[in-house]
C-alpha cells in the first residue's frame, strides 16, 4: 500500500502532465496558423516538457489572453 508521500508525488505528477498536455493543445489549436513562432513553440513545449509549457503559459498564451 502506498504511503502518503507517494500519493502526493503521484498527484503532482499527474497534474503536471495534464498541464503539459493542455498547453500543448492550446499552442497547437489557439495560436494563429500564420504565426511562424507557432511551430517553434510546439517544439519548445514538446522538448522541454513542463518547463516549456510554463514558458508558453507565461509568454504567448498570457499575451493572447490579455489582448482579448
Amino acid at each position: 500500500m502506498p504511503g502518503m508521500s507517494e500519493v502526493v508525488i503521484l498527484l503532482i505528477s499527474v497534474g503536471l502532465f495534464v498541464f503539459w498536455i493542455l498547453m500543448l493543445l492550446d499552442c497547437a489549436t489557439k495560436m494563429d496558423s500564420a504565426d511562424p513562432k507557432k511551430t517553434l513553440w510546439i517544439i519548445i513545449v514538446v522538448l522541454l516538457g513542463v518547463f516549456g509549457a510554463g514558458a508558453y503559459y507565461l509568454g504567448p498564451r498570457s499575451k493572447r489572453l490579455k489582448a482579448k
